[in-house]
């Protein structure tokens, strides 16, 4: 666990310190938008990438449960390796892709996962430059296939990736993926992360296999095969608005969270979209909130975990006060039993931190617009 933790932590470290860079560069680039756009661009990214890192954790907490999606394999690549290439510009990256759109059925960030952990062994592997060479392709996999495994006859995306690195040797080969192992020193926990056995579980549990050739001095050869899909990829979320295109409303809405940033970010939103905020710091003071201003507040934002009095509890409470009461549910897990169960109580709508003020500004006039029952 501890390994685990040096290693997210160094991720995320590498993240903060990203956003915080940015963050001066801007101080001193007020005077030039187009530079200004360009660090917001980045900073959107590491966010994004941030909150990748805590779906993927969340996935791990959850022991595999994937939201699943058509993926075009490509695309998800490229992402990966627009992250991994600034980190080593001294190798040379080729990469041979189907020119034919290449589909599976799988959860993004898990999949996004398995290929940053093996690109990044690969660039660790090349310690002095190197040739970085990925290669995705459409095979058949035949009834009297010579794998030494069992593997389920049909079609599969395999996708290849082989570096020049110093290789390893058969014993090393052989545990590549048991849980924490690493090539690594023991004070050195840059990398070690979620790991290869984690790149393991999820190929296989998206139906998949992953083989490893590699010979001392010689480099090494990652194949990621995955079951085929005959779905469509779906289409890229929508570009980002602008403020002028963002549904509005001046109605009140009481917020309510234990994170003070998110506190302040939220008033903030709701006052850029024209609403009146009103803010609670846990469920208890929403509830009492609620209950004094009850005929103002149009929707109510609530976070799940808070002291005092949790989210769950303060939406009862709400919904016996105004069973009509609508409520948005805030929070940084994702759609789990607890939050279904909410929305069958009569929750309103959920949306996921972190969030956009485009998301949640369409979130919010949603449920502002729904009719009451």
């Amino acid at each position: 666990i501890g390994t685990l933790a040096g290693g997210i932590s160094h991720d995320f470290n590498n993240l903060l310190m990203g956003i915080q860079g940015h963050l001066s560069l801007m101080r001193i680039s007020l005077d030039t938008p187009d530079r200004l756009e360009g660090h917001i661009s980045q900073i959107k990214r590491l966010v994004d990438t941030a909150a990748d890192l805590t779906s993927r954790l969340l996935g791990f907490a959850r022991g595999g449960k994937y939201q699943i999606t058509v993926l075009d394999i490509n695309q998800v690549l490229s992402m990966a390796l627009e992250i991994i290439k600034p980190t080593r510009k001294d190798i040379r990256v080729d990469t041979f892709f189907s020119p034919a759109t290449l589909s599976v059925d799988g959860d993004n960030s898990q999949i996004e996962q398995v290929f940053l952990n093996i690109l990044t062994n690969a660039s660790q592997a090349m310690v002095d430059a190197g040739t970085l060479t990925v290669t995705t392709r459409r095979v058949e996999i035949p009834e009297d296939h010579r794998f030494p495994f069992q593997v389920t006859p049909g079609a599969y995306v395999e996708i290849t990736i082989q570096d020049t690195g110093i290789g390893m040797d058969e014993a090393t080969r052989n545990r590549i993926f048991d849980p924490f192992f690493s090539t690594r020193e023991i004070g050195d926990k840059k990398g070690r992360g979620l790991g290869l056995s984690t790149v393991f579980g999820i190929v296989k549990n998206h139906g998949g296999f992953i083989t490893v050739e590699s010979r001392k001095g010689e480099g090494s050869t990652f194949r990621v095969s995955l079951p085929a899909s005959d779905q469509t990829p779906q289409a890229d979320s929508l570009p980002p608005v602008s403020l002028a295109q963002m549904p509005k409303g001046s109605e009140t809405v009481l917020l309510a969270d234990d994170d003070e940033q998110v506190l302040k970010v939220g008033a903030g939103f709701l006052k850029a979209l024209g609403y009146k905020p009103m803010l609670a710091n846990n469920g208890l003071e929403a509830v009492e909130l609620f209950t004094l201003y009850q005929d103002e507040i149009a929707v109510v934002v609530l976070d799940l975990l808070m002291p005092v009095m949790d989210g769950k509890t303060a939406f009862s409470k709400m919904r016996k006060i105004n069973p009509d009461a609508k409520v948005l549910v805030a929070t940084g897990y994702h759609v789990d039993d607890e939050v279904k169960g909410l929305i069958k109580q009569g929750c309103s709508g959920f949306i996921q931190k972190p969030f956009s003020l485009d998301r949640f500004s369409r979130a919010i006039r949603e449920i502002l617009d729904r009719p009451s029952h």
